[in-house]
């Protein structure tokens, strides 16, 4: 059974309600002073109006417009992110913060929209924490004007530098995301669908708080796991806080060590709590605007929307006989959140959604001079030395390491040994690759032609032949359920689970 909460309900679309206290004042002045057949003709007209009014707002939905913050409208050669269509079939049109490139969130963007999103603080992009504060006062203005933002993060990739940042801003409004993960054996899934990137195990709760926002909300699933950052984190808040939902009871609450250099966090023997039914998704009021808050890794939830990741466990199937109903929750949430803005009009004003292209540096970038001194790289071209998805260095920090920081490294990337069809040992590829130049070798290995046992010699093999002037990077290739062909690789590096 649901708690009860007290938010004020509110109409999503109040044209009518507008029209009709403006009509009630003028019929109840006529029963008193017109005759009967005046009377009757009165309120026969103003009853008629009222009902056109009400057709005409409802053959013109409501739409939420919500700015992404880190939007990227560049992909690949593949199609558009399918997730921008499932909003719009909700009634909320994502636009992005500029139509060529990623840039960070200024007034002028953030003022032609109803809400926003975050899926990070400050976002994916090497923002410091300079930026973030800059960030958090430009998003408190923005909600005490009107807007509404929506924060579901942070990514499982990002550090508690992110989430330092996120809480240093978020304390202000009276709640704490904790670092810690949740657990629940009894409300767990994990006889998932066999699908490319699919989570082992999903926690489900029916543990929601009645109210307008979540109306027919009956069971959520969220991914559950920990990597550099935990997939699930609980909320701490105060009384000015209405929580949407929460853990069921029988969860346990676990606080994590805090990593350094990117290693995942373990959890903190005897801290465990629990019995609390930690709260998950909570919202507020902030000025004239609104705030709601959920600590989830924002893929499942967003970003793969619509596509075949995860078999839409999260989002739509649930665990095949119980549907989660997130879709539903989000677009109450973003609704509700949107309100004051559309019933205002500030922040409000965008009119296109948010398009993607296909990269152009794809396939015709201009060929890169490695024999260029680092050093003489103006800033300007300082991004082409960088993967496409990577963010960049400072140029302060980029100087300071072609300046002899530490030593560069020339790979030659992508060789395939003989161990999965290729050509030659990893003794081989180094010498071929020193006579030509090269200080490095990266391998791009089919992972799944080799045993565990296979890949661990590979892996030694390869430490055998590194020293401070070689490295030998043992690397795996893979495909995935599109026909993309990708590879990772590290000095150490796993072995894929048979999930």
């Amino acid at each position: 059974m649901k708690r009860t909460s007290n938010i004020k309900h509110r109409t999503l679309n109040k044209t009518g309600a507008r029209y009709l206290s403006s009509f009630f004042p003028i019929l109840n002045v006529g029963r008193f002073r017109l005759g009967g057949f005046n009377v009757r003709c009165s309120i026969f007209l103003a009853i008629f109006s009222l009902s056109l009014l009400s057709i005409a707002a409802d053959s013109a939905p409501a739409v939420v417009w919500a700015l992404e913050q880190d939007g990227n409208p560049k992909i690949g050669p593949q199609s558009p992110p399918p997730y921008l269509d499932v909003l719009e079939k909700l009634g909320v049109k994502v636009v992005y913060p500029d139509k060529k490139a990623v840039v960070p969130l200024d007034w002028e963007q953030l003022k032609k929209c109803n809400m926003v999103i975050l899926t990070g603080f400050p976002n994916k992009h090497g923002l410091d924490n300079i930026e973030a504060e800059t960030l958090g006062n430009l998003l408190h203005r923005y909600m005490n004007e009107g807007g509404g933002v929506l924060y579901i993060g942070q990514a499982s990739m990002d550090t508690t530098k992110q989430h330092d940042a996120f809480n240093k801003w978020l304390t202000r409004y009276g709640a704490e995301c904790e670092w810690a993960t949740v657990e629940d054996e009894t409300h767990s899934f994990t006889k998932v669908p066999k699908v490319p990137w699919q989570r082992p195990c999903y926690l489900w709760t029916e543990n929601i708080d009645a109210s307008p926002i979540t109306k027919d909300v009956k069971r959520l699933y969220f991914p559950n796991n920990v990597f550099y950052s935990p997939f699930l984190r609980p909320l701490k808040v105060n009384g000015d806080w209405n929580v949407l939902f929460r853990a069921e009871k029988t969860a346990t609450v676990f606080p994590l060590t805090r990593p350094l250099g990117g290693d995942v966090g373990k959890k903190i023997a005897g801290q465990e709590r629990k019995g609390e039914a930690a709260v998950l998704m909570a919202v507020r009021q902030v000025g004239k605007g609104r705030l709601a808050v959920l600590g989830a890794e924002p893929g499942a939830l967003y970003f793969d929307l619509g596509k075949p990741v995860g078999a839409q466990t999260a989002s739509v199937r649930g665990d095949g006989e119980n549907p989660s109903d997130w879709l539903k929750l989000l677009k109450n949430v973003c609704f509700w959140l949107s309100e004051p803005a559309r019933s205002t009009g500030f922040p409000g004003g965008a009119k296109e959604r948010a398009t993607c292209y296909v990269n152009p540096e794809y396939g015709n970038r201009i060929p890169i001079d490695w024999e260029r001194p680092d050093i003489s790289w103006p800033d300007s071209e300082l991004t082409r030395l960088y993967a496409m998805h990577s963010s960049m260095l400072k140029e302060a920090d980029w100087r300071a390491m072609a300046a002899g920081q530490y030593k560069p490294f020339k790979f030659l990337v992508g060789a395939h040994s003989a161990k999965t069809g290729g050509k030659g040992s990893v003794a081989d590829w180094k010498a071929a690759a020193k006579k030509a130049g090269f200080d490095g070798v990266v391998f791009r290995e089919k992972i799944l032609e080799m045993t565990e046992v296979q890949w661990k010699e590979f892996e030694t093999e390869c430490a055998i032949a590194s020293d401070d002037s070689f490295l030998a990077l043992p690397g795996q290739e893979f495909e995935d359920w599109e026909g993309n062909r990708f590879m990772r690789f590290n000095q150490v590096m796993p072995y894929p689970k048979k999930e």
